[in-house]
């Protein structure tokens, strides 16, 4: 029987998969304003991100960063 990538994404989507690439993502920008902010209320923040990902409500936004 052929895989769906329905199911593939139901076993990859997790709570600790989402912990997971949010402390590889996060490497080396430690100081930075945005993740210290981010990480004082990250569990919270996961969590909703992983009940959007999992009701397929999520909508992604585009994010503009300013050079000096």
């Amino acid at each position: 029987m052929a895989k769906t990538l329905r199911n593939e994404y139901d076993k990859k989507l997790s709570y600790k998969n989402l912990m997971k690439a949010h402390n590889l993502s996060k490497k080396g920008k430690g100081y930075r304003k945005e993740i210290i902010l981010f990480n004082l209320k990250k569990e919270e923040y996961i969590m909703c991100l992983y009940e959007k990902l999992k009701n397929q409500t999520y909508k992604h936004r585009r994010i503009y960063y300013f050079l000096h």
